[in-house]
């Protein structure tokens, strides 16, 4: 019910708090939900400039609150601020130390991350999330490391700690015995990881969230039905015809999505495929700031279909009467992204949008945005796949990354991953969507990166080769590899487990033979 416009000034500022925290328990993955939640904070605290003084057990939850939110929206320095000012409030509690020390390693502050995981540690040792973090930043590289009995003691603890730390300590002693060569315990602890992921999961997913058998399929079956080569073609020339009969979305609107000037680049691919590193040598370009995954495309493509019939076939239905209602998306989109105060921030005027999901969007990206360009990271088979079993996900909903604990589940999402990108090779207009292999990137690191560069439309810089120096936030699953050189010891780290991944490796055989005529840059005659 709408508040009394009368409402004393400390009650609301109290209320709007309350109603940020009940936000952030109730959708934790959402990024619209985050963004409502800062605001909400920031309101209810302009409102309280005397809380940290009153009452100051609560100001530390608000603050520590806050600063989770700050970080899911990518506004990094300010939750941290709001972390530290946390910790300041509440010394003995563990749990701001933690989540301090996770957002100090998203800003890429190694040190800064390792002494408040720390200091985390020392005052509630069964910390596993703490223990996590610190593992990270400052791996174990030999068997007397102290932090394996921690370890050990967490993993025995059983009922005694929450279900997703239970699960994170697995998979943390599979990446220690890995390391250690003793790869049957590091097996045992993965296993049982993925099968407390698993039930974790199924846990926190409400009725008929989580995916049904077959689900990836219909997906990619709706869309290449949707999305044929001739569908593809006939809403661009409506679009052109439109224009050519003087219909415009304003100047200013037009510049956004047909220049060039804030062309936008996507990157998509299977989790765990090389798109953390694409973006990064791309980000480390004097005109390209890295979005990461929390993007504008998809939820603006939801709501424009909202009304007309869904996704994608309503959209189209209503882009056959409308010839600019796609390209009005695009600039929305470009208008959104440009007002990020990250972007601003940044002072680039291109940025790369990484949210994998918008694989399925990218039938829909080339129509919107005719001047965007499409990245499509690859990597092998049963290396990636490899590396979604021994990964614990831990952002996004459990129905999107349900299938990761599962070799079977694994090995049907990319094949049908696969096959979608397949179609939009066929299909997308020539010269829109690279294909850049992970292994290109490790075996001629300069080559691969000027073949990326040069399709992004961008001049040359040397910094791209250096994207492990640039300073930049980054919250995904690769974080820590993107802050050294290239490396090449992932590449073949499964066949450590090959004779375990008999399932998997039936899944996806000959995923891998047919070559990919996208990886050529530029384009082939008369591709």
């Amino acid at each position: 019910s709408p508040a009394p416009s009368n409402e004393d000034p400390t009650e609301k500022g109290m209320r709007l708090l309350q109603e940020a925290i009940t936000l952030q328990s109730r959708d934790t993955d959402s990024l619209a939900s985050a963004r409502r939640a800062v605001a909400l904070y920031r309101e209810g605290l302009a409102l309280l400039p005397n809380l940290a003084t009153r009452q100051p057990a609560i100001a530390a939850e608000v603050y520590g609150n806050m600063g989770i939110a700050l970080r899911a929206v990518d506004e990094v320095d300010e939750a941290i601020q709001a972390q530290e000012r946390a910790v300041q409030l509440a010394p003995e509690e563990a749990r701001h130390r933690m989540n301090l020390a996770a957002t100090k390693y998203v800003r890429g502050d190694m040190a800064g991350a390792a002494e408040s995981a720390a200091a985390a540690l020392r005052l509630n040792p069964m910390n596993a999330k703490a223990l996590n973090i610190w593992l990270a930043v400052e791996p174990i590289r030999n068997a007397s490391d102290p932090r394996i009995a921690t370890l050990e003691a967490h993993a025995a603890a059983g009922d005694r700690m929450d279900l997703d730390e239970r699960t994170l300590t697995h998979f943390d002693l599979f990446r220690v015995f890995d390391k250690l060569k003793d790869y049957d315990k590091a097996w045992g602890h993965l296993e049982l990881g993925n099968r407390l992921a698993r039930e974790e999961m199924e846990q926190r997913a409400q009725p008929g969230e989580l995916p049904p058998p077959g689900y990836d399929r219909l997906q990619r079956t709706l869309l290449v039905r949707s999305f044929p080569a001739e569908v593809l073609q006939a809403l661009a020339d409506a679009a052109d015809a439109a224009r050519a009969a003087g219909q415009s979305l304003g100047a200013a609107r037009d510049v956004l999505v047909l220049g060039n000037e804030s062309a936008p680049i996507f990157v998509v691919g299977a989790y765990r495929s090389g798109s953390t590193l694409v973006e990064s040598i791309l980000s480390s370009h004097s005109k390209v700031h890295g979005a990461g995954e929390n993007t504008a495309f998809s939820p603006l493509v939801a709501r424009a279909s909202e009304h007309v019939g869904g996704f994608p076939g309503g959209l189209l239905e209503a882009a056959r009467k409308d010839p600019l209602l796609l390209q009005r998306v695009g600039a929305e989109y470009v208008e959104e992204m440009l007002r990020h105060p990250a972007q601003r921030k940044s002072g680039k005027p291109r940025w790369v949008d990484k949210n994998l999901g918008n694989a399925r969007m990218a039938g829909a990206i080339v129509l919107a945005l005719p001047n965007a360009r499409i990245v499509h990271t690859l990597r092998s088979p049963v290396a990636t796949a490899f590396s979604m079993l021994s990964q614990h996900f831990t952002q996004g909903s459990p129905a999107g990354r349900h299938f990761t604990t599962s070799q079977e589940d694994l090995a049907e999402h990319y094949r049908e991953h696969t096959a979608l990108m397949r179609h939009w090779e066929a299909v997308l207009p020539p010269g829109r969507m690279l294909t850049v292999r992970y292994e290109d990137l490790v075996r001629d690191q300069e080559a691969a990166s000027r073949r990326l560069v040069a399709f992004a439309g961008l001049e040359w810089e040397d910094g791209c080769l250096q994207f492990h120096k640039a300073e930049r936030s980054v919250s995904t699953a690769s974080m820590s590899q993107v802050r050294r050189p290239m490396y090449n010891s992932s590449v073949e780290g499964w066949r450590r487990y090959e004779g375990r991944l008999g399932p998997l490796m039936e899944g996806l055989r000959g995923l891998d033979e047919a070559p990919w005529a996208t990886e050529q840059w530029p384009p082939a005659e008369g591709a």
